[in-house]
């Protein structure tokens, strides 16, 4: 059993499925736009007052104000998900052994920690970045 193989095909279906949907759905880049676009002029105000800090954490954390509902659609999209990701895995696993591929433990760890800043990057460029990954790695004052 390749333990290492099997965390490179999930990292990478993961990400892989996460740009598939960024680029057919148009209405999670507009939102995740215009978050970052309110969370970066948070992060511009060195000192913070405490409402802006309740602000900043609001729109990075938003509270639900509906209350959780069972309903048999939402039990069955989560599951087509998972079942599209498990037959995503097993597409990768058929493509890794097509070409030979494997990975030892340390390139695995190597590529777990640098493909997410990798595709964050790339995403940063676009101003779709997936999490605050990049900004904490911002080394420097601000470029305007």
């Amino acid at each position: 059993m390749d333990i290492a193989g099997l965390l490179v095909r999930f990292v990478l279906a993961y990400y892989i499925l996460y740009l598939i949907q960024l680029i057919f759905n148009k209405k999670i880049r507009i939102k995740i736009k215009a978050k970052n676009k309110k969370l970066d002029g948070y992060r511009r105000i060195s000192i913070k007052t405490v409402e802006q800090q309740k602000e900043f954490l609001n729109v990075k954390y938003p509270k639900k104000t509906t209350k959780w509902k069972f309903t048999w659609k939402w039990l069955g999209l989560v599951v087509v998900k998972i079942g599209i990701f498990f037959a995503f895995v097993q597409l990768l696993k058929y493509v890794f052994l097509l070409f030979g591929l494997t990975f030892t433990w340390g390139k695995t760890i190597l590529f777990v920690i640098l493909f997410p800043l990798l595709i964050n990057y790339i995403l940063s460029k676009c101003k779709l970045e997936k999490s605050d990954m990049m900004s904490m790695l911002k080394l420097g004052g601000d470029k305007k």
